[in-house]
């Protein structure tokens, strides 16, 4: 019951200096949503706070008897704290090679050290309805009574593993040394129970794809546990939206490549891309109307940051197998580019001293293994001129 009010339901988060709203509000203003991270970034204190956040979390929706306390996966019926959900269920606090795992993924490309503000999922609990009714009373009561900074409604899109449920941010104060006290953001699983069984029958199935996953990339060269990772994110993310992939396309017509067009809108030097940029990028392509929706769909961290990663990432990995090979030609990664460009051309002589053309470069990868159709991507992302 309730499945199409649920589906329909708008997710929220915070606009304008930390007001929680609807995001077809918030984007009427063309504006940026209000960023959501960590306070500390220190994975160590960090994994400290979130402790102490998931006992506190724990015991604001379902308090333990008197002498019990919260196992890992427990399940506590009627939770007190939620009184109109069936059970709620507590995973415990990420592991750090978990939190580390996912911090260097998902928020290493665009955040660099500053990469572990970013995960608000270190404490966690799941929360489980009867049916849809219940779900949406749930959402009403946690806003009501929760600090919320965000709910994103993934009925409407479901993950492309078909999970459906409803993820909600909420700030938990912890009180550290010296009685400080800081916010510690904390993430409540909203689902409804057919959904939540369903996701329990398919989580040994998505297991032994990601073992089989570790055991093909297991070589010295390789992370078996981020390839992993990298292979579960865009299982457990929806699908991109149709305006989305136009946006790409327009900005790859426009610059050459989306890599050509980065490189246009950000500092030789940057690492991420404002807001602002993005926004005039999007009115140079009239699209300004949607800037905040773009924004949201590629910052699903909430953080406020995107990077060349989220842009374009079948250019950043091909790019990134490229410099492998090139540095191949050299003991270490400290020769000056010139040096490289001329060992890479050293057999060749070009039309234009210092500057390669496309089958020059195709000539000049051939070697490294890159096909036709590769060494055409790779020149494209490498053009400087956009074609």
């Amino acid at each position: 019951d309730g499945w199409g009010p649920l589906c329909a339901r708008e997710s929220q988060r915070l606009f304008f200096d930390g007001n929680l709203m609807r995001e077809y509000e918030g984007r009427r203003g063309c504006c940026e949503p209000d960023p959501i991270r960590q306070v500390e970034e220190g994975i160590g204190d960090l994994l400290v706070s979130a402790k102490t956040a998931q006992a506190i979390l724990e015991e604001a929706i379902a308090p333990s008897p008197a002498g019990a306390r919260w196992e890992s996966n427990a399940v506590r019926a009627s939770p007190a704290g939620i009184p109109m959900a069936l059970f709620a269920w507590s995973p415990k606090t990420k592991s750090r090679e978990a939190a580390n795992v996912k911090s260097l993924v998902r928020f290493g490309p665009g955040c660099g050290r500053k990469r572990n503000v970013h995960l608000l999922d270190l404490a966690r609990i799941g929360v489980v309805f009867a049916n849809c009714d219940m779900l949406q009373a749930g959402l009403d009561h946690i806003i009501k009574n929760f600090e919320v900074v965000a709910f994103r409604n993934n009925f409407a899109t479901p993950w492309r593993v078909g999970d459906r449920f409803v993820e909600v941010l909420v700030v938990i104060k912890v009180t550290k040394e010296r009685y400080e006290t800081i916010a510690h953001v904390c993430e409540i699983r909203l689902e409804e129970l057919s959904f939540h069984r369903a996701r329990e029958t398919a989580t040994p199935h998505l297991s032994q794809f990601l073992d089989h996953l570790r055991v093909a990339y297991d070589r010295a060269c390789k992370d078996p546990n981020l390839v992993a990772y990298l292979a579960r994110t865009v299982l457990e993310s929806p699908s991109e939206g149709h305006g989305l992939r136009v946006f790409r396309r327009h900005l790859a017509r426009r610059f050459g490549s989306c890599v050509c067009g980065w490189r246009c809108s950000v500092p030789a030097t940057g690492r991420w891309l404002s807001f602002e940029r993005f926004r005039d990028i999007c009115h140079a392509l009239k699209c300004r109307e949607h800037a905040p929706e773009y924004w949201s769909e590629l910052d699903s961290g909430r953080g406020g940051v995107i990077s060349l990663f989220e842009i374009d990432p079948e250019a950043v990995a091909a790019l990134a197998n490229f410099r492998s090979r090139v540095l191949m030609l050299i003991a270490n990664d400290s020769v000056d580019t010139e040096t490289l460009f001329a060992k890479l051309t050293f057999k060749m002589k070009l039309n234009t001293p210092g500057h390669m053309e496309l089958h020059e470069f195709r000539s000049a990868v051939k070697a490294f293994g890159f096909t036709g159709a590769d060494a055409d991507r790779v020149f494209s992302y490498l053009d400087h001129q956009g074609g």
